[in-house]
C-alpha cells in the first residue's frame, strides 16, 4: 500500500489526474481505460492500482479535491472580509486551472461534478448566511439563483476563451 501523503504519492496522483483530464477532453470517462490513463501519465498499471480502483475512483478524487479547494476559498468569507476579494481569488483559480474546469464544468457528461459543486456551494452559502434574518426558504431560493447564475457566467467565460479579464468577470459575478 502506498504511503498516503509522501512526495512521490502526491506527484503520482497529480500525474494520474492530469492524464485523466487530458483524456476527458477528447472522450467521456466511460470510454477511458486504465491503460489509456497509464500511457498518458507514463506510469504502470500497478502504480495506478496502488492509488485507485478504477477511472471513476480517480475522477471522484479529482472532483473532491477541486470542490475542497473551492469550498476552502468560500469559507474564508467573514463579515469583515470583502466578498469581492474571494470572488477574485476564485476567478483566478478557475483561470489558472482552466483545463480542469473546461472539462468538469463545461462538458455535459460531467453533470455529476456540476451537481456536487452546486450542492456544496448551496450548503456552504446557507451556512455562511445563517445569521441573516431572512426566511430560510426565501434565502435558499436566492442562494440557488446566485449559485446557478454565477456558475453559468463562469462556464460561458471558459467556453468563450476568457474573453473578459479576470477582474471584469469577478466584478460581473459579484454584481
Amino acid at each position: 500500500m502506498a504511503v498516503k501523503n509522501n512526495r512521490r504519492t502526491i506527484m503520482t496522483k497529480r500525474l494520474l489526474k492530469t492524464a485523466l483530464i487530458e483524456l476527458m477532453q477528447d472522450k467521456p470517462i466511460s470510454k477511458i481505460t486504465i491503460k489509456d490513463i497509464c500511457e498518458q501519465a507514463d506510469l504502470s498499471r500497478s502504480t495506478f492500482y496502488l492509488h485507485y480502483t478504477d477511472q471513476y475512483d480517480l475522477l471522484n478524487d479529482l472532483e473532491s479535491e477541486v470542490i475542497t479547494t473551492i469550498m476552502g476559498q468560500i469559507r474564508k468569507i467573514t463579515p469583515d472580509l470583502d466578498p469581492l476579494i474571494i470572488c477574485r481569488e476564485f476567478t483566478s483559480y478557475l483561470h489558472k486551472e482552466h483545463t480542469i474546469f473546461r472539462t468538469l464544468l463545461c462538458q455535459q457528461e460531467n453533470l455529476h461534478f456540476q451537481t456536487k459543486l452546486i450542492e456544496e456551494l448551496h450548503k456552504t452559502s446557507m451556512e455562511l448566511l445563517a445569521f441573516s434574518s431572512e426566511d430560510s426558504i426565501r434565502l435558499g431560493y436566492k442562494v440557488d439563483f446566485i449559485t446557478h447564475g454565477s456558475l453559468s457566467i463562469f462556464r460561458n467565460w471558459i467556453l468563450h476563451g476568457f474573453d473578459m479579464a479576470e477582474e471584469e468577470i469577478s466584478e460581473l459575478v459579484f454584481d
